[in-house]
C-alpha cells in the first residue's frame, strides 16, 4: 500500500514537470523571437472584439470594433469574445496577459489528453508520451496551433474533453459522461462552431456502432445534440438574414446559406493549402503507419470508436481537398490540426502496440529489439523534426512582429493625445491601433467582406473585389500612390483624422505632428 502511494506521488511530480515543460515549450516562441505581444494578426482582432464588449457593452459588439460607423460583423464566436472580455475585466489589461494564454490552454489540453490516454491504456509512460507528442505539434501562422490563442485553438481543449467523456460513455454506459460530453459540446458551439459541427457525425455514428440502436436511446442523443445546436443556430440565422453572408451568399437565400455552411471550397478557405500542407508528409508517414496499427489493434474497443471515426473523417476530408479542392463542414487547416490531436493519441499507442507484439508471438527477442529500436527512432525523429518545423519555419510562416521600438513610441503618442479618431495606417500595423490606442483604424485586413460595396472604387476596382485579390490588396499602399486629388477622396470616404506612415509623406492635405526614428504621424487638414 505504501509502495503504491509512493509510486503515485512520484508519478504526480513527473507529470507536473512534464506539464511545466509543455508550458515552456508552447511559450518559447516569445523567447525565441524576443517578442512579448500576441504572435498572430487574428489574436489582435480577438482582443479588439473583447475590448469592444467592455467599452461599449455586449449588444454593441455586433458591430466591427475598428470602425466609427456601425458595420455589422459576421461573427459566430461570441462565447470566445465574452471569455476574453471577462479575462480583461479581471486582469485590467489583456495585452500583457495574452502571451501566456496559449501555453496555459495547452497545459489544460495536455491534462485532458493525459486523462484520455491513461483511460485507454492504463499506462503512465504511454500517457506521458501522448502529452509530449501534443506539446511538440507543429505550429505556424497558417495552420495555427498551440502557439496561438484563438477560437479555433482554444476549441481543441473542448474537442479533447468531448472525445474523453463521450468515449467513456460508450465504453462504460455511465450517464454522467454523456451529460458532460453534451455540456462541452454546447460550449464548443459557442466558442468555435466549426469544430462542433464537424464532430457531430462522428459522435452520432459512434453512438450507433456502440449498440445504442433503440429508438429511445437514439432520440435521447439526437434531442440533446439539437439542444446544444440551438444557441449557435439562432445566432447564425439572425446574422445571416440581417446582414447577409460573405462573398456570393445573399441575405435570405436559404440554399446558399446551407451550401456554404457545408461545403468549403478552396476559394472560400482563402489559402490553397493542399500542396503545402497535405497530411501524410506533414505528420510523417511512419507515424501514420503506427496510427493505423493502433486502429487495427483496437477497432473492437468502444473507447476507440470516436478516435477511429475521427481519424477516417479527418483524413477523408484532407483527401477531398487534395483531389477536389473542397472539404465538408469545416475548413482544411482546421481539420488538419484537429487530425493532429487524434494522431497524438493513436501514433504513440501504435508504437506501444508494435513493441508489445513480439511478446505475444513466442517471445521473439530479436524481433522485439528491432521493433523497440524502430519505436525509439520514430519518437526521436518526431521530436527533432517537430522542433525544426516549429522554430525554423520558412520566412512566410514565421510570426510577424507588428510592434517594435520604433512604432511603439508612435503608438504611445497617439494613445496619449487622441481617442476615437480614425487612423489610416499600413495594413498589418492597423490591427493594433484600436486595442492599444482606443482609436479606429480602417484597413482592408479587418474589413468584413460583406461590406465591400461600402468602400468605394478608390480602394477597389471590380477585378480586385474577387476574394483572392482582396486578400493581397493594401489600401494604405494605394493611398501612397495617389495624387492629392485622389487622396482627398480616400480620406473623406472614411473620414480619416490621422495618417501613420513608416516614411515621410509629402502632401498638402496632411499636417505633420510626430516624427521619430523614421516614423511619422500626420493630422488630416479639414
Amino acid at each position: 500500500m505504501a509502495k503504491d502511494l509512493n509510486i503515485k506521488i512520484i508519478q504526480f511530480f513527473v507529470l507536473a514537470v512534464v506539464l511545466i515543460g509543455v508550458f515552456i515549450t508552447v511559450y518559447s516562441p516569445h523567447l525565441y523571437y524576443d517578442y512579448y505581444y500576441p504572435l498572430h494578426y487574428d489574436e489582435w482582432l480577438n482582443i479588439s472584439e473583447a475590448k469592444k464588449i467592455n467599452n461599449d457593452g455586449f449588444f454593441e459588439s455586433v458591430f466591427y470594433p475598428y470602425f466609427k460607423q456601425k458595420i455589422v460583423r459576421m461573427n459566430l464566436v461570441y462565447g470566445f469574445d465574452i471569455f476574453l472580455a471577462v479575462l480583461e475585466s479581471i486582469s485590467g489589461n489583456l495585452i500583457p496577459v495574452y502571451q501566456y494564454l496559449p501555453a496555459a490552454t495547452a497545459v489544460l489540453n495536455a491534462i485532458i489528453l493525459f486523462w484520455l490516454a491513461k483511460t485507454i491504456s492504463k499506462s503512465f509512460i504511454f500517457s506521458l508520451t501522448v502529452v509530449i507528442f501534443f506539446a511538440l505539434l507543429p505550429s505556424n501562422i497558417n495552420i495555427l496551433g498551440n502557439w496561438f490563442f484563438l477560437p479555433s485553438t482554444f476549441s481543441y481543449f473542448f474537442v479533447s474533453a468531448i472525445i474523453l467523456f463521450f468515449s467513456r460513455y460508450l465504453a462504460e454506459e455511465d450517464g454522467k459522461y454523456f451529460f458532460l460530453a453534451v455540456v462541452f459540446l454546447t460550449v464548443l458551439f459557442l466558442v468555435y462552431p466549426l469544430n462542433a459541427v464537424f464532430l457531430l457525425p462522428v459522435l452520432y455514428i459512434a453512438y450507433i456502432l456502440a449498440g445504442k440502436k433503440s429508438p429511445a436511446k437514439q432520440f435521447k442523443l439526437f434531442s440533446l445534440f439539437v439542444i446544444s445546436l440551438v444557441p449557435f443556430l439562432l445566432l447564425f440565422f439572425a446574422l445571416a438574414f440581417k446582414v447577409g453572408l460573405p462573398h456570393e451568399q445573399q441575405s435570405g437565400n436559404l440554399f446558399l446559406i446551407f451550401k456554404n455552411a457545408i461545403v468549403y471550397n478552396s476559394r472560400s478557405q482563402g489559402l490553397l493549402l493542399n500542396d503545402l500542407y497535405f497530411m501524410p508528409p506533414f505528420f510523417y508517414y511512419v507515424l501514420m503507419v503506427f496510427s493505423s496499427v493502433a486502429i487495427v489493434k483496437n477497432y473492437k474497443n468502444k473507447m476507440f470508436y470516436v478516435l477511429n471515426l475521427l481519424f477516417f473523417w479527418s483524413l477523408g476530408n484532407l483527401l477531398l481537398f487534395k483531389m477536389f479542392n473542397f472539404t465538408l463542414l469545416s475548413s482544411y487547416h482546421r481539420i488538419l490540426y484537429l487530425s493532429f490531436i487524434v494522431f497524438c493519441l493513436l501514433a504513440p499507442l501504435g508504437i506501444k502496440n508494435t513493441v508489445e507484439l513480439p511478446g505475444k508471438m513466442k517471445k521473439n527477442i530479436f524481433a522485439g529489439k528491432i521493433l523497440k529500436f524502430m519505436a525509439a527512432a520514430a519518437f526521436i525523429f518526431y521530436i527533432v523534426s517537430s522542433m525544426g518545423k516549429n522554430f525554423f519555419p520558412s520566412d512566410n510562416l514565421k510570426p510577424v512582429k507588428l510592434i517594435d521600438a520604433k512604432n511603439s513610441a508612435m503608438l504611445e503618442f497617439i494613445k496619449e493625445n487622441y481617442s476615437k479618431r480614425v487612423v489610416l495606417a499600413p495594413q498589418l500595423l492597423s490591427v493594433v491601433i484600436y486595442p492599444l490606442t482606443a482609436n479606429f483604424a480602417a484597413s482592408l485586413a479587418n474589413v468584413p467582406f460583406f461590406s465591400l460595396e461600402k468602400r468605394g472604387d478608390y480602394f477597389f476596382s471590380a477585378e480586385k473585389r474577387m476574394f483572392n485579390d482582396i486578400n493581397n490588396y493594401d489600401p494604405f499602399s494605394a493611398f501612397l500612390m495617389q495624387s492629392d486629388e485622389s487622396r482627398k477622396k480616400i480620406l473623406e470616404l472614411y473620414d480619416f483624422d490621422l495618417v501613420y506612415s513608416p516614411g515621410r509623406i509629402d502632401s498638402q492635405l496632411l499636417n505633420p505632428i510626430f516624427a521619430q526614428d523614421g516614423q511619422f504621424v500626420y493630422e488630416v487638414k479639414k
